[in-house]
């Protein structure tokens, strides 16, 4: 019985421990200057900028029932379901949207990586008349 009360303390630390880090809980190092973005319904674009790191890369592409996987941290261009993005230097990235003739309001997100941080943008489209 002596032996379980040095096992417990040493296990209840073991476990406060590891509690403190979070899996994924990175600090931000990319700085999205806008993390939505509105679109009219005809093909409309935005550039964005980042206002820290420099080192992200195009992670994937959603829409409502398509994933795009970026298998490649080299690949600097992803499009898909009527979105096309580029990474246009070390700090902007190009969205472009083409038009909306679906009737409904179109959603996307944009997910960036740099190491083991993600930040989305997400993107909606107005519908046409």
């Amino acid at each position: 019985m002596k032996k379980s009360y040095f096992i417990f303390p040493f296990l209840f630390l073991s476990l406060l421990s590891c509690s403190r880090g979070i899996l994924g809980d990175a600090e931000d190092t990319i700085g999205l200057e806008r993390r939505e973005v509105l679109f009219t319904s005809g093909k409309d674009s935005i550039e964005l900028r980042t206002t820290k790191g420099d080192d992200w890369w195009l992670s994937s592409i959603s829409t409502s029932d398509t994933t795009y996987i970026n298998h490649s941290v080299k690949d600097i261009i992803m499009e898909g379901g009527g979105l096309y993005v580029k990474k246009t230097g070390r700090k902007s990235i190009f969205i472009r949207v083409e038009s909306n003739k679906t009737g409904m309001e179109r959603r996307f997100s944009i997910v960036i990586q740099a190491g083991n941080y993600f930040n989305s943008i997400e993107i909606r489209q107005k519908t046409g008349d």
